[in-house]
């Protein structure tokens, strides 16, 4: 055994329950949960200024990206257990309200496995392998605390051959904790009553981690063919690259089940990663499409959501979404929609609602669907100046 790769460690924990995507599964003798290391990263603190300046140049931005090269394989803590080699690395980013990772350049076995978790094992992620994986590189759902531990776990016949390089850790410093992310006041939870004959249509709104740093929201689009092919439609303004897309997080499901907000979301339901579809390669018209990597599991109980592309405007229009990264909200307006120009898109590329009769938008809004009142999509949100005080004037491409 290479003494350099292997590190006895003194205490090994055993968890009896994991979690994923929110089913509860035994952990047996072959395959026990993550042993406790002993080597952690801790992440210098984050300018003020910084944050101010990041926060300023992209509002739907939540998080800051630390880039570092750090390999689990060599550089984390080892056990060898039944056959099955555990490596095991900590990282430590003082005050964030949760945590993210990007890996690159991962070179694993089928049967290797990836696993994401809080020193408390209450926000667990994984087992990610091979098919969660594309080109090599994986984007994480979020770890709810400022330390997060990853643990990869292999045969160790494959031992020193395989490679699992953390390329970025994402430090959140907006969202309060894990139920909210501080949307306005004024915004309705899609459980409420003024919602309630939007209950097929939301579950086809998602809300979109992008780059580990940036939040949108997205709609899952039904094809002509009703094929079930996993097309998201958001903004361009929210992504326009490959490497964007495929560094992007679905959470779908991500609300409260009743009107107050008060309880717990459900934070299991997401899928990682995607391929780009269409955009506009000029920026000039705020639309892309995007094709998830997997197909939504059938617990997901997702829809899919009709379209008109007619271009007729009608009364009375709909929005559901994920202000700030917040929990799913409904924004409604009775009046007709119209044709408008908006910023430095192409003339007339967009439709206006002048106000919303209930709710608003946000930061966090953008990509999100606007609905007629037929239920099928009609543009994604560009931006606007809605708020609280005065919800006026939101553009949808």
């Amino acid at each position: 055994m290479n003494s350099h790769a292997i590190r006895i460690l003194r205490v090994i924990l055993f968890c009896l329950i994991i979690y994923a995507g929110g089913t509860p599964l035994l952990v047996n003798a072959q395959h026990p949960f993550v042993p406790q290391t002993d080597i952690t990263y801790t992440l210098p603190p984050i300018p003020n200024d910084t944050l101010e300046a990041l926060q300023t140049r992209n509002p739907n931005m939540f998080a800051y990206p630390f880039i570092v090269d750090i390999n689990i394989v060599n550089q984390g803590s080892s056990i060898l257990l039944n056959d099955t080699i555990y490596y095991s690395i900590q990282i430590a980013s003082p005050g964030a309200f949760s945590l993210n990772i990007l890996f690159d350049s991962v070179h694993i076995p089928d049967n290797g496995t990836i696993w994401l978790y809080n020193p408390q094992k209450t926000s667990i992620a994984g087992p990610f392998s091979n098919k969660n994986i594309r080109n090599h590189a994986f984007a994480s759902p979020l770890i709810w605390d400022d330390t997060i531990c990853i643990t990869y776990s292999e045969p160790f016949i494959f031992q020193s051959k395989s490679s699992v390089i953390i390329h970025q850790i994402a430090h959140d410093f907006k969202s309060n904790n894990l139920l909210k992310a501080e949307a306005l006041p004024c915004n309705v939870n899609i459980h409420c009553n003024e919602a309630a004959a939007w209950q097929n249509e939301k579950r086809a709104v998602c809300k979109l981690i992008i780059g580990g740093t940036s939040i949108c929201s997205g709609t899952l689009l039904n094809t002509t063919s009703n094929d079930l092919t996993p097309y998201i439609l958001t903004a361009n303004h929210c992504l326009s690259t490959q490497t964007s897309a495929s560094k992007t997080v679905f959470y779908f499901n991500y609300e409260y089940d009743n009107c107050e907000g008060t309880g717990s979301i459900n934070t299991s339901q997401y899928i990682s990663g995607s391929d780009l579809i269409a955009t506009s390669p000029t920026g000039k018209i705020d639309f892309t499409l995007l094709k998830a990597h997997h197909l939504p599991p059938s617990e997901f109980k997702v829809f899919y959501a009709g379209w008109d592309a007619s271009g007729n405007s009608s009364k009375g229009s709909v929005c559901i979404h994920h202000p700030r990264g917040d929990a799913k909200k409904i924004s409604i307006d009775t009046d007709y929609f119209t044709s408008a120009t908006f910023f430095s898109y192409l003339k007339f590329s967009h439709w206006k609602i002048s106000r919303w009769d209930t709710g608003t938008t946000e930061s966090g809004s953008s990509g999100s669907g606007l609905f007629n009142m037929n239920k099928q999509l009609i543009g994604n949100l560009s931006g606007g100046e809605a708020n609280c005080d005065n919800p006026v004037n939101d553009y949808f491409s």
